[in-house]
């Protein structure tokens, strides 16, 4: 072989294997840099800015979360730091490493804000998969799935690791919200437990603007404690009972 395809031939050989071995960094980067400018611009122009054209919007908005989707169901995308969109969005990741969720305000204007999230998760075949996690159908389904989470915890329910997801959302008419969701890797799907609290659905603590909602987890002794809401005799609003409610986890279930 002459010096001339020799040198043609190691270039090619270059272009396949140079990816592979100095590619991790730089697509990293690109991707962080990329989603970061897509959601600062579909942001932009949010109704919560002021911006009223809604097409697009919309458009910019699909965009973005089908990127999540797409970018974010790779190996590659899965090891990312992705520094940059952690400014802009809330990214945490359990403690495991496993399951990293994303999640933001969308600033759709007025009091009811809509909250988006997207979970990405390793499965036990090292495959990355992403499901969202908001069903973007609360009114229609009187559902409280639209939060951005801010805590995710391991805990073990009949021997299999499970994510308790903790996070808060708003739906206006002077009130807030927090939620706590549980979730486990099954095979090739992130599935949410239905039976995991005894009332069959997520555990929902509603109140008045003036009081915070608060859920919480103790590791220590596994159990999840929340503030007690019910309406008030004249106010029409949420308000305390001084009482703290306790679930412990009986049978498989989180139960008073």
């Amino acid at each position: 072989m002459n010096s001339a395809k020799a040198g043609l031939f190691l270039f090619i050989i270059a272009l396949f294997i140079g990816p592979k071995i100095y590619g991790q960094e730089i697509p990293c980067d690109k991707l962080d840099m990329s989603l970061t400018s897509d959601f600062r611009k579909m942001i932009s122009k949010a109704f919560g800015h002021g911006y009223e054209n809604y097409e697009e919007f919309d458009s910019l908005q699909k965009s973005f979360k089908g990127r999540i989707l797409s970018d974010l169901a790779t190996k590659t995308s899965f090891d990312c730091k992705l520094d940059s969109l952690n400014t802009e969005i809330r990214i945490i990741q359990s403690e495991d490493k496993l399951l990293r969720v994303f999640s933001w305000d969308e600033l759709s204007g007025g009091t009811w804000h809509d909250m988006a999230s997207f979970a990405q998760f390793k499965t036990t075949t090292g495959n990355i998969h992403v499901r969202q996690l908001d069903t973007e159908r609360e009114v229609e389904l009187s559902t409280h799935t639209d939060v951005v989470i801010n805590k995710i915890h391991q805990i073990k329910i009949g021997h299999k690791t499970h994510y308790l997801l903790i996070g808060w959302g708003t739906h206006g008419a002077g009130h807030h919200h927090m939620t706590a969701q549980i979730f486990s890797i099954v095979d090739e799907k992130l599935v949410k437990c239905t039976t995991c609290f005894e009332s069959g659905e997520d555990l929902v603590v509603e109140s008045a603007r003036s009081y915070p909602p608060k859920i919480t987890y103790n590791p220590a002794t596994g159990e999840i404690t929340h503030n007690e809401f019910v309406e008030g005799e004249n106010s029409g609003f949420l308000e305390p009972t001084g009482k703290v409610i306790t679930l412990k986890l009986k049978n498989g279930k989180f139960q008073q």
